[in-house]
């Protein structure tokens, strides 16, 4: 005879009557995410992600791919995530420029640190008040996302070739105004995110975010997680002297 895990039943209830049990979902999925994501010392993974909405008559669109590293040091998680966009400008036609950006974000442990580059300018700061990039389903990414969201468990859904866990997060009363619906997709063997989407007001992803060639605790070197500031631009030559003007 065979044996159902406590999740199983939980999400075939969720199947059949949508909103049956949904403390008890949640609360299981989170468990049962945290507990593998607590054997999971390193990750890296490829980006892949996309943008589209409309807006009126006019449509926005944006393309990307990068890379996120991650490693935990004393209960901590250090991240690096590095990000090449194309973002072509409002209403333009398909075959039209686009503009060129690339995002650097690297969390030592204590502080983080942003680099973005558009148009030949490139501004960076820190913070110590933020924290890197969460790529899996532990105590961390639930702490955050709970601050601003309301989450609920969906059904499972395959990605590829591996199945994930579903959960939808609709924004609490007081963040409305700034923030918008997401879902999360969660491997169901390691508990890493494997996509996340922010919606529009119909549902529809209006972001995507893929997560390719994921690496379960492959070999990196923490110094990967030290930042390391663009260089300062070359101070402008001086001024050649004006001739002096010609003897009468």
């Amino acid at each position: 005879m065979r044996v159902f895990s406590k999740m199983s039943l939980i999400a075939l209830a969720i199947v059949i009557c949508p909103k049956a049990w949904p403390d008890e979902a949640l609360d299981a999925a989170k468990k049962d995410l945290a507990a593998k994501w607590n054997s999971v010392n390193s990750y890296s993974a490829a980006l892949e992600m996309k943008l589209e909405e409309t807006r009126g008559d006019t449509k926005r669109t944006a393309s990307g791919e990068g890379k996120v590293e991650c490693i935990k040091k004393n209960g901590v998680e250090l991240s690096r995530v590095e990000v090449a966009m194309e973002v072509a400008a409002p209403g333009a036609a398909a075959d039209a420029p686009k503009t060129k950006q690339t995002s650097l974000r690297v969390f030592d442990g204590t502080t983080l640190f942003t680099e973005n580059s558009m148009m030949g300018m490139t501004r960076a700061f820190k913070s110590t008040k933020g924290s890197g990039a969460i790529v899996g389903g532990g105590k961390a990414l639930f702490d955050q996302i709970e601050q601003n969201f309301t989450l609920a468990v969906r059904p499972n859904e395959k990605l590829g070739d591996r199945m994930a866990l579903v959960i939808e997060g609709a924004p609490k009363p007081e963040t409305q105004q700034k923030a918008k619906p997401i879902r999360f997709y969660f491997d169901l063997e390691s508990g890493a995110v494997l996509r996340t989407d922010i919606l529009d007001e119909t549902g529809k992803p209006r972001v995507i975010t893929l997560v390719k060639d994921v690496k379960i605790n492959p070999q990196i070197g923490e110094e990967r997680f030290k930042y390391t500031p663009p260089a300062a631009p070359a101070a402008p030559a001086p001024a050649a002297p004006a001739p002096a003007a010609a003897a009468k």
